[in-house]
């Protein structure tokens, strides 16, 4: 069911409203084939349905706590619909925990008649950019509930996949969606601060973090340094689940941590700009990449958003371009110039920023960015390129940290000189 009359039309003629690689191709086919359909009316949706998915979302406010408005209105409008039998409900929406717990009860205010209702909690791990693939290739299924007959008639709606399924309480498996989030957050932010300290120590990040991926108690996946993360999960679940405990009485000072630090990380791409060019009034800088990650036309909570907003506010000239995601931005920043394609962004600009790693961008011709390009400095925001491929092609190559760019830091001098003194205590000795 789709309440918003032009996203109901597009899904009816088989376009999905946002990008996501092979999903407009899979609704087209379902929706000839007559296995999927589209309503704005409720009780036409839920006509002999057996099972009722609630996937409203549910975003932050201010303060952190999570706004269940669209969740609670959507579950009252499934309420209203249903007559005769109850199907079973499947909470997919990311909600605090103890929500699907209370679901039943509001179910049953709702509806009037005292029945009984079967709901079962089961967190999505889908990854934007590649959905599909993430569905049919799970590591596992998370369900949690007080019914076994409803756990049981929900498992079998995954059987087909083959992948390990984790059945357990309501609140286990709301908790388990926030843990994964927090921790994949926390993971990221954590190379990212590693790497301001590589920088000063004149070690190479990617090489530390490579190395220590390759324990198994660690892995590569989320230990990669850029501007931060962004997307609809895990900036506001980490903020989610923070404000969770705080709301408990307690604190979680390490997920705490990782909001701040990807805050600063966006902070220090504009900063090292300035750096690098100096004041940025008057400059021109051209942004490849806005989404939040590639292969998707997710916006939300991505750097480029705040680094843009930064840009402006110095009084910078944006030019931008991104494969998927320049009409959701343009809604959002509609001072910024939007290019056609990625050399007409860099064509007389003083500098080039990669928010973004899409292959088109990783395939770039660096020489014809040179060639565009007004001025020589290319900030990778992604650790995307070779370092000695962009010097090459005549260009500087900056990141936010971890290359050092100059001699090793303070405290690299200090232990330097400090090995230096020791040796002539050894001498004299």
């Amino acid at each position: 069911m789709e309440r918003d009359a032009g996203r109901l039309s597009a899904l009816r003629s088989g376009r999905t409203p946002f990008y996501e690689p092979g999903l407009d191709e899979q609704v087209a086919e379902s929706v000839a084939r007559g296995r999927l359909s589209f309503t704005d009316d409720c009780r036409v949706g839920m006509r002999d349905a057996e099972f009722a998915f609630l996937a409203a979302n549910t975003p932050v406010d201010e303060s952190g706590r999570a706004d269940l408005s669209h969740f609670w209105q959507a579950a009252a409008d499934l309420a209203h619909a249903v007559s005769g039998q109850r199907p079973i409900v499947v909470v997919k929406s990311t909600v605090p925990v103890g929500t699907s717990q209370a679901l039943g009860d509001f179910l049953r205010r709702q509806s009037g008649d005292g029945q009984r209702w079967c709901v079962v909690a089961n967190p999505e791990f889908l990854t934007e950019g590649n959905a599909l693939r993430a569905l049919r290739e799970c590591d596992r299924i998370v369900i949690g509930s007080d019914d076994h007959w409803a756990l049981t008639e929900v498992a079998s709606l995954y059987a087909p996949l083959q992948t390990p399924l984790v059945a357990t309480d309501f609140a286990t498996a709301e908790m388990v969606k926030y843990g994964s989030n927090a921790f994949l957050a926390t993971k990221i932010s954590f190379i990212n601060e590693l790497a301001h300290l590589c920088e000063q120590t004149g070690a190479d990040v990617q090489t530390v973090a490579l190395r220590m991926g390759l324990d198994p108690r660690i892995g590569l996946a989320f230990l990669r340094p850029g501007a931060g993360f962004g997307g609809s999960c895990l900036p506001k679940h980490t903020r989610a689940l923070a404000r969770m405990a705080r709301d408990e009485g307690l604190e979680l000072s390490i997920v705490e941590a990782a909001v701040e630090a990807n805050r600063r990380q966006r902070r220090a791409v504009v900063h090292r700009l300035r750096e690098a060019l100096g004041p940025l009034d008057g400059r021109c800088i051209a942004l490849w990449g806005l989404a939040f990650k590639p292969n998707t036309s997710d916006i939300r909570e991505a750097p480029a958003l705040d680094v843009i907003e930064m840009l402006l506010a110095e009084g910078a000239e944006v030019r931008a371009y991104d494969p998927q995601a320049m009409d959701p931005m343009r809604k959002r920043h509609p001072n910024v110039s939007y290019a056609q394609d990625a050399l007409t962004a860099v064509e007389g600009a003083d500098a080039l920023v990669l928010l973004t790693e899409w292959e088109e961008f990783r395939l770039a011709d660096l020489a014809e960015v040179r060639r565009c390009l007004r001025g020589d400095l290319v900030f990778d925001g992604r650790f995307m390129w070779e370092k000695e491929d962009v010097e090459e092609a005549g260009l500087r190559y900056m990141t936010i940290a971890g290359w050092s760019q100059r001699e090793a830091g303070a405290g690299a001098r200090r232990l330097a000189d400090s090995a230096v003194q020791a040796e002539r205590l050894l001498r004299a000795a």
